[in-house]
């Protein structure tokens, strides 16, 4: 049997080697004068979230060879990480969704975990649980569904604040085994909305010829102001030849329905594992990915920014720095019109940490790991 050519599988090693690469280029090319050390967490796979102040919070991901279940907090005012010491808290894990939720609280779904963070085939855990990390006390509690619904299990989900205490989850891959050479895999494309008032799942059910997004995994999701989310992108891999989403989508949770955006102008042409966030004053921020569905050479530092008030997208045509181009990276909103991106697997070292400024359109990277 020919064996179908499989984003998930093909791309592994060749990251790993990514790694190890850029961490023996840049640990030789450091000068003997970089006697501080500093500490920026090496993650990929990761999640973020923003904290309602100057900062956001980083949880889980993958470090090197090793998934991780430590909570680490960026605080932007002194330009410094720190590693949260917390007793009770979520299972090691990557590619979950989570996001902030209002009130101080950040709800964190799903996931997968495996002792061989390179092996996606066997030997790993799915999960279908739901935690929320509390902002000001700096505590997880894992919230018990006793009853209602609860999303399926799945990982490389994508999850956003709409409004109200209420997040979005959309979609992911619910489901993958390995036989010999046969793979299977299921995507979905259903809708949950998580009330982190009452602490309740509620799923949103499609009418007849409604619109709603196609299946698929490694998609972003943003707040898009009161009561929306928006989604944009994503892969679909179950055919021989995969493809990438160019496709645009904006939920309100009100309303409960999906509506396509179309573009008359420019948008940003289709790609995976890319990461957005919302910016403030209705303005989201899409940075990198891969624009190649098959392998991992489409590797993208494009910057695009989102108007959720005119529904445009605009490519932002960068005078300075750029962070390196980066797949399974980390951002989330840090305030004053600021976002910061961090990790992930590219050309350069993934310990380090951007700010970007939607309101000057440029880029500056903040710290990078040292004694790597």
């Amino acid at each position: 049997m020919k064996q179908k050519l499989n984003p998930k599988i093909i791309p592994i090693t060749n990251y790993f080697l990514i790694l190890l690469i850029v961490g023996f280029v840049y640990g030789c090319s450091k000068s003997d004068e970089d006697n501080d050390e500093i500490f920026v967490p090496t993650l990929y796979m990761h999640g973020m979230a923003q904290t309602e102040g100057n900062g956001v919070i980083s949880f889980g991901g993958i470090n090197y060879n090793k998934m991780d279940n430590i909570t680490y907090r960026y605080n932007s005012e002194i330009n410094e990480w720190k590693t949260l010491s917390i007793s009770t808290k979520p299972h090691s894990r990557a590619q979950f969704g989570m996001s902030y939720s209002g009130n101080s609280i950040i709800v964190l779904f799903g996931g997968w975990y495996n002792d061989d963070a390179y092996n996606y085939q066997n030997g790993y855990v799915l999960y279908n649980d739901t935690w929320e990390f509390d902002i000001s006390t700096e505590t997880w509690e894992e919230i018990i569904i006793d009853s209602g619904q609860v999303p399926g299990k799945r990982r490389w989900t994508a999850m956003a604040y709409a409004g109200n205490s209420k997040t979005v989850l959309f979609g992911g891959d619910k489901y993958y085994t390995s036989s010999g050479s046969d793979i299977n895999t299921v995507l979905a494309n259903d809708t949950w909305i998580y009330d982190a008032t009452s602490n309740q799942w509620e799923q949103v059910i499609s009418g007849q010829f409604e619109e709603w997004p196609s299946v698929r995994a490694y998609h972003v999701m943003a707040h898009a102001g009161e009561n929306k989310v928006l989604l944009y992108g994503g892969t679909y891999w179950e055919t021989e030849n995969p493809f990438n989403y160019s496709d645009t989508w904006e939920f309100n949770v009100e309303t409960k329905k999906w509506s396509k955006i179309e573009f008359g102008g420019e948008f940003p042409s289709g790609r995976n594992l890319a990461a957005m966030a919302y910016a403030g004053d209705n303005v989201i921020v899409l940075f990198g990915g891969n624009l190649n569905a098959n392998n991992n050479d489409g590797f993208t530092n494009e910057t695009w920014e989102y108007n959720a008030l005119n529904k445009t997208w605009t490519k932002i045509n960068v005078n300075g720095a750029l962070p390196p181009s980066t797949i399974h990276h980390g951002i989330a909103y840090g305030g004053n019109s600021k976002i910061y991106l961090h990790g992930g697997v590219g050309t350069a070292s993934t310990g380090s940490i951007w700010e970007y400024n939607k309101n000057t359109k440029l880029w500056k990277e903040l710290l990078r790991q040292t004694g790597m």
